[in-house]
């Protein structure tokens, strides 16, 4: 399917200076006929508008992660959601194009994330990480072009096909250690 869309969906509290410079990069280097941005305020002290950071949902009180993506699934029409954090930014141009392209050729493909580990430990950390970063990743190393299977995906930026996300389903009492 070549004319997939992305739904970029960003739980945000308490950083409007950070979500700024996050749309920002978002509005200059994708493309809005491919790629939506959902703004999730889970509580903030300060409410988000809608006329400055664009799509805004608001909570008043803080869901806890697990739940707020959840919830935000249920907002998404796309074909691929894009879970991710508002201090991860990208750079590149056109990175959604690149994105819908690695779900078009590969359609087994369900998650892709921009940092991984090729081994994982028993407390949940990562060992020989990867990182599709043009730039590379501080703790540890760029993939080559192409898909780099890993043992586990950070957080940080999860990329789902909505087939895959909408097979399974995550239990909302769990609590992960990033609280936005």
């Amino acid at each position: 399917q070549t004319n997939m869309k992305i739904d970029v969906i960003i739980p945000h509290i308490n950083k409007p200076d950070l979500l700024k410079k996050c749309l920002t990069l978002y509005r200059e280097n994708c493309n809005p006929e491919i790629t939506n941005v959902i703004v999730i305020d889970n509580g903030s002290d300060e409410p988000l508008t809608n006329d400055i950071y664009g799509s805004v949902v608001r909570y008043e009180n803080n869901l806890g992660m697990i739940r707020t993506l959840e919830e935000a699934k249920k907002l998404s029409t796309a074909d691929i959601l894009i879970y991710t954090h508002s201090d991860t930014f990208y750079y590149e141009k056109d990175w959604d194009k690149k994105i819908v392209k690695a779900f078009t050729d590969n359609p087994k493909l369900g998650l892709m994330g921009i940092v991984g580990g090729a081994v994982a430990s028993p407390d949940g950390g990562r060992g020989n990480v990867y990182c599709s970063f043009r730039k590379g990743y501080e703790h540890g190393n760029q993939t080559p072009e192409g898909i780099h299977f890993v043992a586990l995906l950070d957080g940080c930026s999860l990329m789902f096909r909505r087939a895959a996300l909408d097979s399974f389903e995550i239990d909302t009492a769990f609590h992960p250690h990033h609280f936005y």
